[in-house]
């Protein structure tokens, strides 16, 4: 047993009582008290569950044609790849091309 300043004895099991009523109280004012809580997370491992049956089975890709892949794949086994179109993703501020800033 252990005793106060004021002499007072307070038993172990009493104590150990007290602290985990105190410890239950401090848990309860920790709650969620937003409903959303944890919603971005729930719709991330939505996103990223596979669909056993899709509205989209059996229908055809768009762009998607397998005589033409297949086109593709005998040209890449014989060494004759079409090769790509050149296209101009950025240009040069009035015509300068020598890297200086303006």
């Amino acid at each position: 047993m252990q005793t106060t300043a004021k002499g007072a004895r307070l038993a172990p099991e009493k104590a150990f009582g007290l602290c985990l009523l105190l410890a239950g109280l401090a848990a309860s004012s920790c709650a969620p008290k937003d409903a959303g809580l944890g919603a971005a997370v729930r719709h991330n491992v939505a996103l990223h569950v596979i669909d056993p049956s899709p509205s989209h089975a059996g229908q055809p890709i768009e762009g998607g044609s397998g005589a033409r892949a297949a086109a593709a794949q005998e040209r890449y086994r014989t060494g004759t790849v079409k090769p790509p179109q050149t296209i101009q993703t950025t240009g040069s501020p009035a015509g300068r091309s020598t890297g200086e800033r303006l």
